[in-house]
C-alpha cells in the first residue's frame, strides 16, 4: 500500500469504501484494510513544514477509536486526539497513546510517550475550566477530581502502558476510596434521596430484586479494586444511608466495615463481591 501523507488540517474526514488510491490533488484518502469504517483523514500537525510519509504495517492503524474520540494517526509524534471529526488538542513532541473522557464536551484524560519514551499522564479541559485534580492512589491507577459547568466529577481510571480505562463509566461520581492490603474500595450514589413519605407508603424505588429504597434514604453502590487484576467487583445490593456516604474501613484477612451517618455498621468480605 502507498504511504500516507498528512497536511495541515483540523478536521477528520468519513470515507466510503476502498479503493486503495489517493483523491484529488489537495487531499489524501487513506484506506484502512480490515476495519468496518474507513477513514480518510487531514491532520493538523504544527510541527511539520510539509507533507510527512507514514508508512503502513501492523503496528500502524492510523486512526485508532477511543469510545467517543479518535487518535489519527497512531503511533507519531504530534499525533492528534478528536471529536466528531474535529481536533480537540494535540501533544507537541509526544504522541497520544490513549484517551478517556472526564466530562462531555471533550474533558478527557490522556495517556502520551516522549520521543525518548517517557511516559506521561495529562487532562485536557476547555478554555476557562478550572483544572482538574490528578492523584495517583496506588501505581497504575488515577483519580480525578473536577467541576465543570456546575457539576462535580469524581473519576477513577486504570492506566497501562497502552491504554487508559474508566473503572467506573455508567456514574460521573466514583467516591470515598479507600485503599488497604486487598485493594481500593469506593462507591457511588445509585439513588438520590427521596422526600420523606407519607404514611403507609414507600420511598425511592430500589434495584430489582430489592426491597423499595426507605424515605429519605440514599442508594449507596459499593465497588472493589484488585489492583493486581484490574478487575471491579460489586455488592449485588443497595445500602441505604440518609447521606449520600459512606465510611469505609479496611480490617485484616480481606474483611471491611462500612458505617452508615447514624454510626450502625456492617462487616464484609471482598468474598462478598461478585
Amino acid at each position: 500500500m502507498p504511504p500516507l501523507f498528512v497536511f495541515r488540517a483540523t478536521t477528520l474526514v468519513a470515507a466510503g469504501p476502498p479503493v486503495g488510491r489517493a483523491v484529488g490533488p489537495g487531499g489524501v484518502l487513506r484506506r484502512l484494510a480490515g476495519l468496518a469504517i474507513v477513514a480518510a483523514a487531514l491532520l493538523a500537525a504544527a510541527s511539520l513544514s510539509a507533507a510527512e510519509p507514514l508508512p503502513t504495517g501492523a503496528t500502524h492503524r492510523g486512526l485508532i477509536a477511543a469510545g467517543a474520540y479518535q487518535i489519527f494517526p497512531e503511533n507519531r509524534l504530534g499525533n492528534g486526539v478528536y471529536l466528531d471529526g474535529k481536533l480537540l488538542f494535540t501533544l507537541p513532541g509526544q504522541m497520544v497513546i490513549g484517551v478517556a473522557q472526564i466530562a462531555p464536551r471533550g474533558r478527557t484524560i490522556y495517556l502520551a510517550r516522549t520521543g525518548d519514551g517517557k511516559r506521561t499522564v495529562g487532562v485536557h479541559t476547555l478554555p476557562g475550566d478550572t483544572a482538574p485534580r490528578l492523584v495517583e492512589p496506588v501505581k497504575g491507577y488515577q483519580y480525578v477530581t473536577a467541576g465543570f459547568d456546575g457539576q462535580g466529577f469524581k473519576k477513577f481510571y486504570r492506566v497501562t502502558d497502552a491504554a487508559v480505562a474508566d473503572l467506573l463509566p455508567t456514574s460521573r461520581t466514583a467516591d470515598g476510596l479507600t485503599v488497604g492490603a486487598r485493594g481500593i474500595l469506593f462507591f457511588h450514589v445509585g439513588i438520590s434521596a427521596a422526600p420523606a413519605a407519607a404514611p403507609g407508603t414507600v420511598g425511592a424505588p430500589a434495584a430489582a430484586g430489592e426491597a423499595a429504597a426507605p424515605a429519605g434514604a440514599y442508594g449507596v453502590r459499593l465497588h472493589w479494586l484488585n489492583p493486581e487484576t484490574g478487575a471491579v467487583r460489586h455488592l449485588g445490593r443497595t445500602i441505604y444511608n440518609s447521606l449520600p456516604t459512606l465510611k469505609l474501613t479496611w480490617l485484616d484477612n480481606g474483611q471491611f466495615q462500612y458505617t452508615l451517618s447514624d454510626g450502625k455498621s456492617e462487616t464484609l468480605n471482598v468474598s462478598d463481591f461478585r
